[in-house]
């Protein structure tokens, strides 16, 4: 992809001075920031975060599941509190 991009002449400046400090021509410096800023397929939101309701409870989706040890560490981390609520109890 092509794409042509105009700057003013203080932020042209300010993205030659980053390029030379980095050690880089300015497109490839440009291309890395825009590749960090996108990111992975693997950190893209599926759809745009929207509210929905699941058991009547509140929540936000963005469409990709959540990961098992995500879900995994939650539960874990409800039993035992849980646990040491229970074990508190007269």
């Amino acid at each position: 992809m092509t794409v042509t991009l105009h700057f003013p002449p203080d932020v042209e400046a300010g993205i030659v001075a980053q390029a030379n400090a980095q050690g880089l021509p300015i497109d490839r410096y440009l291309q890395s920031i825009i590749e960090q800023s996108v990111g992975t397929p693997e950190t893209w939101p599926l759809t745009a975060p929207t509210k929905m309701t699941v058991d009547d409870i509140p929540v936000f989706s963005v469409g990709r599941p959540m990961p098992v040890e995500m879900i995994q560490d939650t539960i874990d981390a409800v039993r035992t509190e849980r646990t040491t609520d229970l074990s508190r109890r007269p």
